[in-house]
């Protein structure tokens, strides 16, 4: 293999790179590559594509994405490059950047696995796993890699669950034999859509997968089952230690209480009714938008499928796209000397009609039907609410809102990914539910007559009265199919998909009373801030 000094042809260069690659030294590849593909420089579209392939396999997307979009305009008529454009916009969750391109590599290439997968994973992200069977089948019919088919069959028994296809789940996870790495995710996947007894073979498998596996995420998914199957025969005690041990295994990174503060801190400085006041007839006028906020498991999916079922409304789940826009505008102008008057001069060049029509734009090109009503379900919305006003300010929010000690427990049984590690721990909980608190108390200030809170308590026994309000609050006539949305076969990525498969019930009311001796240090934090949950009205 030449060194970087000898190469001069991009033929050699992309060789020598894709030597690096194979060999699984994408750092060597990365570093290979970077001096000849600066931006005054003619490099190849295949060098920069090369490249790009580098970063993506070293995760990192967002770094590949200036190069293939070079490489692009070198040669749009590139199918390869159109398809890892697109997987990198994908991978970055720019979904609706990546859609077109993918379906421009798809009519080039109609039997590529490689493109069918990454379609099959941008409508699982955009919450609709009907669209992402078929393409899950294509792949596992056109991929010979007996680890890549076991992977997809997997994902294609999720994507089956998570549609309420329980039968077509378990055939997918049933069929997964080897490697034993897929077959124990797939044994866990499966464990959730049967009634299991403590001491039956399903839980003494869990069992062993605990006791011996090396992985950490394959043993909290194991524990995580067990403690809802001891939990179902009302065996409190065992079901919360199971809990402790899988958390345990952690450390919880993501989330400091310090830096919640000052993130709380510039958006006061930020979004101010000043600022909503000087920009008010320079956005939107559209009243689209409908974000539901709330703390995982307090009833933000509920209440998106309730919506979701009215003729005039499209439900979006957690597309996440209205959080991440929010927390990257609030890092650029927390930077700013004077961000209300940076903010003032971009509305006057229309750029926040232009953000709110983009915002638009990606909605539309993700439904399957037409809507005057947008609803999306990210349940930390919260953080984005004064970003989304001061675009759409005609937008409404509906924050769920359910008993803290009932949402810790929910969420800790459950496995939520990293980014809530801050439920892997009773302290942090607290200290991310009074920061939600406090947030939200905040915007009802700025702009109370776009919020209104809904308690899951009051929804779940009192639902008619409740969902009335609520489409009074959206704009959105009565409809009696409202109150069947458990009749729809729509998409719940979530770890509601079994709940919200049945009408409004109130059993999961007050659950924390089963594990009260063990909550003391989640309710000494809420105390010592002089918090009382109180349902509203």
């Amino acid at each position: 293999m030449p060194p970087a000094s000898a190469v001069r042809t991009a033929g050699e260069l992309i060789s020598a790179a894709d030597g690096l690659i194979q060999k699984g030294d994408f750092k060597g590849a990365i570093d290979l590559l970077v001096p000849f593909a600066a931006p005054q420089q003619d490099t190849s579209a295949l060098v920069l594509m090369k490249l790009a392939e580098a970063l993506m396999r070293a995760e990192k997307p967002g770094d590949a994405i200036p190069f293939l979009d070079r490489a692009y305009r070198k040669d749009p008529a590139n199918a390869e490059c159109a398809f890892l454009f697109g997987r990198a916009l994908l991978d970055a969750s720019l979904f609706d950047r990546s859609l077109p391109l993918l379906n421009q590599a798809l009519k080039a290439d109609p039997d590529s696995y490689k493109v069918h997968w990454a379609l099959a994973d941008y409508h699982i992200f955009c919450d609709r796993a009907d669209l992402a069977i078929p393409h899950y089948e294509s792949a596992i019919a056109n991929i010979e890699n007996p680890v890549q088919k076991a992977a997809l069959t997997l994902y294609l028994g999720v994507a089956h669950k998570i549609i309420n296809q329980g039968d077509l789940a378990l055939k997918c996870f049933d069929s997964v034999v080897e490697p034993e790495t897929i077959r124990l995710s797939a044994v866990i996947q499966s464990f959730s859509l049967k009634k299991q007894a403590p001491d039956g073979p399903a839980a003494l498998r869990l069992t062993e997968i605990v006791k011996t596996t090396r992985n950490p995420y394959h043993r909290n998914d194991a524990l995580l089952a067990l403690a809802k199957c001891h939990a179902a025969e009302n065996n409190f005690d065992k079901a919360f230690s199971l809990c402790k041990e899988a958390r345990s295994q952690f450390p919880i990174v993501n989330h400091k209480a310090s830096a919640l503060a000052q993130s709380a801190t510039a958006k006061r400085r930020i979004f101010t009714k000043k600022l909503y006041d000087d920009t008010a007839a320079l956005t939107s006028t559209d009243e689209h938008i409908i974000l539901i906020a709330g703390m995982p498991r307090s009833g933000t999916t509920l209440l998106e499928q309730v919506l979701g079922a009215h003729s005039e409304a499209a439900g979006f789940g957690e597309s996440t796209r209205f959080l991440r826009l929010a927390g990257a505008f609030q890092h650029h102008v927390s930077a700013l000397p004077d961000p209300h008057a940076a903010i003032l001069a971009s509305a006057g060049r229309g750029e926040l009609r232009q953000r709110a029509e983009t915002n638009l734009q990606f909605l539309r090109s993700i439904s399957d039907k037409p809507w005057s009503r947008a609803v999306e379900k990210t349940p930390m919305n919260y953080e984005a609410m004064g970003h989304v006003h001061l675009i759409h300010p005609r937008a409404r929010f509906i924050v769920c809102r359910r008993h803290p000690a009932d949402s810790f427990i929910s969420s800790y049984e459950n496995p939520l990914s990293a980014f809530h590690d801050y439920a892997y721990d009773q302290v942090t909980y607290a200290e991310r539910f009074l920061d939600k608190e406090e947030l939200v108390k905040y915007w009802k200030q700025v702009f109370p007559r776009q919020i209104i809170e809904v308690d899951y308590e009051k929804l779940v026994q009192s639902p008619e009265a409740e969902v009335r309000r609520i489409l009074d609050f959206a704009g959105l006539p009565w409809e009696d199919g409202t109150m069947k949305f458990f009749e729809r076969t729509t998409t719940v990525r979530t770890f509601s998909t079994q709940q919200v498969r049945s009408s409004f019930y109130s059993t999961s009311v007050g659950r924390w009373k089963n594990y009260e001796k063990h909550l003391k240090p989640l309710f000494d934090k809420l105390q010592s801030a002089g918090f009382v949950y109180e349902t509203a009205g």
